[in-house]
């Protein structure tokens, strides 16, 4: 290691000891197969969780000088602490991590912080997305409460990931769709097939191609550009 390099390597690591905080794992749960995975976390420092109005967004150290953005949800205020939904199927350092993460490890993580995307009182709300949008769901869900109306269609390239989900995630009504080509083209039928209500609110989130080719779906179906709201993520 040259003298430069190791005086930026210290010059990172004195940040981020300065501005992380630290979080337990308490329980990870694989889906079958495991490329799916939802971890349980404790996070001591949050103190506003129970003051949350819009999804959030973590951002976790998951290798050394990288960190990967997660929603936590299903988050409890008196116990701080909320689920981490993390895709898999795919390699990235983020994938690498979640793999190879066991219940009683302590994480790193940058802070919490507010995403766009909060539900309108009485619109209907129309979730559009993949596996890594589901707790970006499920957050939106939470904030929104019981009043919440809301429909859509969730893609679930693992066949047996979508019978558990049907199981698992009873709580949030949404359609499960296998892929057909690619992930961008799987959303299309059930997209044509339906009759949306004039004031919904539509949320695309997940894959970027996924999110991208959604939202020019839906404005060639003579939706607002207004009513949508879109967050793509990369890998």
């Amino acid at each position: 290691m040259t003298t430069a390099t190791g005086f930026k390597n210290r010059a990172v690591s004195f940040l981020e000891n300065a501005f992380t905080h630290k979080g337990n794992v308490l329980a990870i749960r694989a889906w079958t197969p495991a490329t799916f995975y939802e971890v349980d976390v404790h996070l001591p420092d949050e103190k506003a969780m129970n003051s949350w109005h819009k999804a959030q967004h973590i951002k976790v150290k998951v290798g050394p000088f990288t960190f990967r953005d997660y929603t936590p949800a299903g988050w409890d205020a008196a116990t701080r602490t909320c689920t981490l939904y993390i895709d898999a199927a795919h390699d990235g350092p983020g994938a690498a991590w979640v793999k190879n993460l066991q219940p009683g490890e302590v994480i790193t993580y940058l802070g919490v912080a507010p995403t766009f995307h909060a539900l309108l009182p009485g619109a209907q709300a129309v979730f559009l997305g993949d596996q890594s949008a589901l707790g970006h769901f499920l957050a939106l869900m939470q904030v929104a409460g019981k009043q919440a109306a809301i429909k859509g269609a969730i893609v679930l390239p693992e066949k047996a990931h979508r019978s558990q989900y049907e199981e698992y995630i009873v709580q949030l009504p949404l359609h499960p769709l296998s892929v057909r080509r690619t992930l961008a083209d799987s959303m299309v039928p059930w997209i044509k097939d339906q009759l949306f209500p004039e004031e919904s609110i539509f949320y695309l989130v997940g894959n970027a191609a996924l999110v991208t080719s959604t939202r020019t779906l839906l404005k060639q179906k003579g939706i607002n550009p207004k009513q949508i709201k879109a967050q793509g993520f990369w890998h």
